[in-house]
């Protein structure tokens, strides 16, 4: 429970998230990738910069691509647009503690899925791409 063990839940949401970002590949995408990213929110209530910066930025890095995944099943530019925003914010607040220099690889990684949601955002016409350009 988070109140057992805050570190230890917010790891199984983590991890839950994950899973029903796998299944939706299989079966319900808009469903299983909303449920992803409401369990990746609930493991950010405990992950936090403060306590585990390296946890939480993980964390938003795999909101950030529930997020982008839900994108590329979204019919609805608006509701698109909404959820690339959300990715964008999400791998940008990744990016604050996955630094070159603390994190190269991860770093890499969360930049090239940053620059993936700023791309869809453009060619779909966001509004929001331009402020994260």
């Amino acid at each position: 429970t988070p109140q057992a063990t805050p570190l230890d839940y917010a790891r199984a949401q983590n991890n839950l998230g994950g899973t029903y970002q796998e299944l939706a590949a299989h079966e319900d995408p808009v469903g299983n990738l909303w449920r992803a990213i409401a369990a990746y929110e609930e493991a950010l209530r405990f992950y936090t910069p403060q306590a585990t910066p390296l946890e939480y930025a993980r964390t938003q890095h795999n909101l950030g691509l529930a997020c982008l995944a839900l994108a590329n099943v979204e019919t609805d530019t608006e509701r698109g647009c909404e959820v690339l925003a959300r990715a964008i914010r999400a791998f940008q607040e990744a990016l604050r503690f996955r630094t070159p220099e603390a994190t190269p690889r991860w770093h890499a990684e969360t930049r090239k899925a940053l620059e993936e949601a700023l791309e869809k955002a453009r060619a779909w016409g966001c509004p929001e791409a331009s402020p994260y350009a």
